[in-house]
C-alpha cells in the first residue's frame, strides 16, 4: 500500500484521495450515450477492480450515495482484509 497522506475523523484514517463512484453507475455528466456506455462496462468486477487498484495505492475511501451493489462489493473487499471507508451521502 502506498503511503498516501491521511486525514483523521474520529480515530479513523480517511487518504486525502477519495474514490468516486459517478462512472460506476453511469453518471457521465456528458451524454445519455455515455450513461448507458457506462452501466453497461462497469460490472461488479470491474468495479471491485477499480477499488482494488485504488486501495493497492493507497486510496481507503469511496465516496457515493447509498446503494446495495456497492455495499456488498465493499463487504467482500472488507472480508478479504482491505481497509475501504465508505463516504456514504444521503439521497432523495
Amino acid at each position: 500500500m502506498s503511503d498516501l497522506p491521511l486525514t483523521r475523523i474520529g480515530d479513523v484514517g480517511i487518504s486525502k484521495v477519495v474514490c468516486g463512484t459517478n462512472p460506476f453507475f453511469g453518471f457521465s455528466h456528458f451524454t445519455r450515450a455515455r450513461d448507458i456506455w457506462m452501466k453497461e462496462y462497469f460490472t461488479d468486477d470491474r468495479i471491485r477492480e477499480v477499488l482494488e487498484k485504488a486501495n493497492d495505492f493507497g486510496i481507503n475511501a469511496v465516496l457515493s450515495g447509498c446503494n446495495d451493489r456497492l455495499y456488498n462489493i465493499l463487504r467482500d473487499l472488507g472480508r478479504e482484509g482491505r481497509e475501504v471507508h465508505w463516504i456514504c451521502t444521503p439521497g432523495g
